[in-house]
């Protein structure tokens, strides 16, 4: 039996010959002083001994505590909270248990602010609560809530001071096809506000289901707390923001290890436009640069900025750079753009079964192969595969921003005041820039420190010289060669070679006894002037030819003029190499090319004459047979007078007349002819 109760437990049990309120009983113990103790637990306080009771109360307590044994174990009944709390203590737990964290933990709070303000009402309890409240400020209470949870708690236990948040958590007002269709409109990239889509929804839900009560439709934030219910967070975001936008927030990534390859073995090469306006002459452009960058150290090993849009030949261009310097790596990650996948420089994306490598041979066959270098190839509208990404990121951080012509990485970054420097011709040259990058990325980029898990502290260059050890080089001629560019085949043709590209054409005097041969050619990104042909059949190399430049139509300066000559030059020479040529040439008589025609004939085709038998003559009488019949008539007569060769009269037919007066007109006609 218990032998210890506090004064809300005993304001609870409502004991005969005690008080029934809480000020009442505590009157009395300070009266009769109780014996007391420590509350253990449950918010401290005071508890008090069965024996400072009343009889009564005593008597009432063991009454009870004999009827409850003698009754049978009651079974599991749902009753009010408020019963199950004042007649089972065991519920009273188990509920307190089951409940979540949030709730327990208002519950525990006010349990310990009602033990310990036990008695205590009116300025006695404020002044508590302002030393309460100033000790605990995310434990905080007031004096009506106190109040309130006293009531509470002695008409419902701990269960009653729980919080009752969540208690509705998956019941909802709205119905599935209201959701449905809020969903649809909602989950788009365009990114519709919640409010047109709650309004779009009301009206549908109108036309599905006529007489609809709107004042009880679910407001916007239902219909929302809904679908974060329902749906994760990074699918709505991955609907209403994109792909692109989803990878940089919530897709995983790899963790690469970079301890099994030493800086040189892996380079990575990419394309990014500098965010800076220059002039170049009179138009105002943002540059691109093209760069090489070693995997492991970052360090910045070859690049190239221009002006025009990327493309294969600033790839070239940036990696002879980088080779020349620094040798040849084992393996790179490139992009899986068009440029990078060009025949003549990766050879495309399946290399191995496309372009077979003759290693012997400088032929037009993937420079990467030909250096025996792997390529590896980017998964495509992925920038996270490359770390060069990384790099232009700092770029624009540490070096785009610091310029007068900066524009951002798109319309929402760019400075206002971008268009009035513009105008006031405060942008800088593009040759100065260029100048300024060469120095950022040698000087400063290079030599940055980084507390990544690679470098740990140290820059790019330490990196690189602490496990750089092995140069794989190869001749510079040689390399200038591999780096030239490729052309596709073509024939020589009577001024040379002509590329449709840039519209020029090539031309060199050995071409003169190749007309007509297949071809290739290579030439250099910075040397425009110069290719170097090689033959398609054998890949043999032929020879170099030179750009051919066209004169103006009246050359009157000495240089014009002695160009001019110089073309003339070579046109006289193809005469008379040809004339020279023709003079071979022996002719034969027309008599003989007939008779070696008919020969020729002969043997290609069977043209012997088969014996053919006499036809039968068949006469065809016509009109023409008919009248030299007559004429012979005429030829065989014994008469010859006029009248025998005078034709007869013939009376002509009578027509059809309209009226009478034709008849007689017609007659009358004929009177006049026959008379004369």
């Amino acid at each position: 039996m218990r032998n210890w109760f506090s004064i809300l437990e005993l304001v609870r049990l409502c004991l005969p010959g005690l008080p029934s309120s809480r000020r009442a009983i505590l009157d009395k113990v300070k009266r009769e002083n109780w014996q007391s103790r420590e509350r253990q637990g449950c918010g401290g306080g005071l508890e008090y001994h069965i024996s400072s009771l009343p009889a009564e109360a005593q008597r009432f307590l063991k009454e009870q505590e004999i009827e409850s044994l003698a009754k049978p174990e009651p079974t599991a009944q749902k009753n009010s909270a408020t019963e199950n709390f004042a007649t089972n203590p065991d519920f009273q737990t188990a509920t307190y248990e089951e409940s979540p964290d949030y709730s327990r933990r208002k519950a525990e709070k006010y349990m310990i602010i009602l033990n310990a303000t036990e008695g205590m009402y009116g300025s006695e309890l404020k002044d508590w609560l302002a030393v309460w409240n100033e000790k605990n400020p995310d434990r905080q209470a007031s004096y009506p809530m106190i109040l309130r949870m006293r009531k509470q708690y002695a008409e419902g236990g701990v269960a009653a001071l729980l919080g009752q948040w969540g208690r509705r958590k998956g019941s909802t007002k709205i119905e599935e096809s209201w959701f449905e269709t809020f969903k649809s409109l909602y989950l788009r990239e365009s990114r519709p506000s919640l409010a047109s889509c709650w309004a779009m929804t009301l009206g549908a839900a109108i036309q599905q289901t006529p007489g609809i009560n709107t004042r009880d439709f679910p407001c916007q934030t239902s219909f929302y707390r809904l679908l974060m219910d329902r749906l994760p967070e990074d699918i709505i975001y991955r609907a209403r923001h994109g792909q692109s936008a989803w990878y940089r927030k919530y897709a995983s990534y790899v963790d690469r290890d970079y301890s099994n390859i030493a800086a040189g073995e892996v380079w990575v090469s990419d394309h990014a436009q500098i965010d800076i306006l220059v002039r170049d002459g009179e138009r105002h452009k943002a540059p691109w640069l093209t760069a090489w960058r070693d995997a492991k150290s970052g360090k910045f090993l070859g690049y190239c900025l221009h002006i025009e849009p990327p493309s294969s030949d600033h790839i070239f261009e940036a990696f002879f750079v980088a080779a020349v310097n620094y040798g040849l790596p084992k393996h790179v990650l490139i992009d899986n753009g068009k440029d990078y996948r060009c025949k003549d420089f990766a050879g495309g994306r399946e290399i191995v079964t496309r372009h077979k490598v003759a290693c012997s041979e400088v032929a037009a066959t993937p420079m990467l192969m030909n250096l025996g270098v792997e390529p590896h190839f980017a998964l495509p509208y992925n920038a996270q595969t490359k770390p060069i990404e990384r790099d232009f990121l700092k770029f624009k951080t540490w070096f785009s921003k610091r310029f007068p012509g900066y524009r951002g990485g798109d319309v929402v970054e760019r400075p206002e005041s971008l268009q009035e420097k513009v105008r006031g011709g405060q942008l800088m040259e593009y040759s100065e820039l260029k100048e300024l990058l060469a120095v950022f990325i040698d000087e400063i980029f290079n030599n940055m420190p980084s507390q990544g898990k690679v470098l740990k502290g140290r820059t790019p260059n330490q990196l690189w010289a602490e496990e750089f050890r092995n140069k794989r080089e190869v001749r510079r001629d040689a390399l200038k060669l591999f780096c030239m560019r490729s052309s596709t085949t073509c024939s020589i043709r009577r001024n040379g070679l002509y590329d449709s590209k840039y519209e020029v054409t090539y031309e060199a005097e050995w071409m003169n006894g190749y007309r007509g041969t297949k071809v290739y050619w290579r030439r250099a990104p910075d040397k425009m002037q110069e290719i170097w042909v090689f033959d398609a059949e054998n890949n043999a190399y032929i020879g170099s030819a030179y750009m051919k430049e066209s004169i103006d139509f009246l050359a009157e300066t000495d240089v014009q003029k002695s160009k001019l000559q110089e073309q003339m030059a070579q046109k006289r020479r193809d005469e008379r190499r040809v004339k020279e040529e023709l003079k071979k040439i022996q002719e034969v008589e027309p008599a003989v090319q007939l008779q070696w025609l008919k020969t020729g004939t002969d043997a290609r085709h069977n043209t012997a004459v088969p014996v053919q038998q006499n036809p039968v003559v068949q006469i065809v009488n016509s009109n023409m047979d008919q009248a030299v019949i007559q004429r012979k008539q005429i030829e065989d007569r014994e008469n010859y007078g006029l009248q025998g060769l005078t034709p007869a009269k013939t009376r002509k037919p009578t027509p059809i007349f309209h009226n009478h007066t034709d008849k007689e007109l017609w007659e009358k006609q004929n009177r006049r002819n026959e008379d004369e």
